[in-house]
């Protein structure tokens, strides 16, 4: 049996082993000495020493699980991705640092990512503007997967499960798309430099290849990087059908094919012309001066002028210039009463939170895709009646 006395301002544990050596622990406080006295008792009730706990496992640092995870998603991520979540990350551990939290899996919870998106949120970003509720989420986002495949995992134990994530996530304000009028006066300033600069060599400015580039958005709705990627031997004039390849930085889906309207089908032929005749053999639809084939922050950085020059707020366009041709074509089928399937179908949604669910037979919805595109109005019918600007 196990004796407490108090020593001062410390208590003495004593008890005798089951070969008859008697042993004294000093304890700091009271409660410490009773949890001893219960675990000696226990020990001699089992015929057994007792013998002091060793540090036992410690837990789990939240850099390692984000270091493992980030190098099996760099097999299937493209490096753009994998870059925005290497940050994402960052951040998280900084978060955890600036909250004097313990850099290990014990700060994993659903009210610690709900502060961090809070910090995110209210925080200067890199520019030194205030983060968009969006923006805020999109960056929590690594979190969350690294934290579910960390718990899915079996090499750490520790983590716990991640319940009720979606909880967190805040409602989304609603996207503004621009107008169709605003759409064509953008487009016109774009023309309007086209006529100001020749297309000069791959170093300098085009703005030709970029009308090519807007007007295929315009018409389809594509992601800049499919439209970028589109190449002539994937265009069928004579079924109307343009195969917009799938995106590297979107995992590898959006790949499809998509009826084209009469106004596209035009140009495309007045584009292969042309470019046949000037002996261009590249294969690609749109033939970017950039240093790289994609030309991506090119495009971005010319097309955001011209929004900015037609006068357009800056909050329909921000942060994606070309993106807002999307939302403005998305916008315009729900207004004009397209059905989900159809959208998805068109635009190369793959899920519920974006659009609805992938079809993979979309030749049942191809007539209905074929009406859809033909209510896109052209270039210069929105630049005369104009319309409204909408939110999707």
């Amino acid at each position: 049996m196990a004796h407490i006395r108090k020593r001062g301002n410390r208590f003495a544990v004593s008890w005798r082993e089951p070969g008859g050596r008697q042993r004294t622990r000093t304890c700091p406080d009271a409660a410490t000495a009773r949890a001893l006295a219960r675990e000696v008792e226990q020990a001699l009730a089992l015929g057994r020493s007792w013998e002091p706990r060793g540090p036992g496992p410690q837990p789990t640092a939240l850099r390692t699980i984000a270091e493992a995870w980030l190098t099996e998603e760099s097999q299937r991520l493209a490096p753009a991705t994998l870059r925005r979540y290497a940050e994402a990350l960052d951040l998280w551990l900084a978060w955890v640092r600036v909250a004097k939290l313990p850099e290990d899996v014990s700060s994993l919870s659903r009210a610690t990512l709900s502060d961090l998106r809070t910090w995110l949120a209210t925080a200067p970003g890199r520019h030194g503007r205030l983060r968009r509720p969006t923006t805020a989420d999109r960056l929590v986002q690594p979190v969350e997967l690294c934290w579910t495949w960390a718990a899915e995992s079996e090499r750490w134990p520790d983590v716990p499960s991640p319940r009720r994530l979606r909880r967190l996530r805040s409602t989304p304000a609603p996207v503004r798309a621009p107008s169709w009028e605003q759409a064509a006066a953008m487009y016109s300033e774009l023309q309007r430099a086209a006529g100001q600069y020749a297309e000069r060599t791959p170093a300098g400015v085009a703005p030709g290849w970029v009308l090519r580039l807007v007007a295929l958005a315009w018409y389809t709705g594509g992601r800049r990087d499919e439209l970028l990627r589109a190449r002539w031997e994937r265009w069928d004039g004579v079924a109307g059908l343009l195969e917009l390849p799938a995106e590297d930085t979107k995992g590898g889906y959006g790949g499809r094919v998509v009826p084209v309207c009469e106004e596209l089908a035009h140009l495309l032929w007045e584009w292969q012309h042309h470019d046949q005749e000037a002996g261009r053999g590249d294969g690609w639809i749109v033939a970017s001066p950039s240093a790289e084939r994609d030309g991506r922050g090119h495009a971005d950085r010319l097309v955001r002028r011209a929004w900015r020059r037609a006068g357009v707020p800056q909050e329909l366009w921000h942060g994606r210039p070309l993106h807002a041709l999307r939302r403005r074509v998305r916008t315009h089928l729900v207004t004009v009463g397209t059905h989900g399937d159809v959208i998805d179908a068109l635009l190369g949604h793959a899920a519920h939170g974006s659009g609805g669910r992938h079809y993979t037979a979309r030749d049942e919805l191809l007539p209905a895709m074929r009406r859809a595109v033909q209510s896109i109005p052209t270039i210069v019918r929105a630049a005369v009646t104009g319309g409204a600007g909408g939110e999707v």
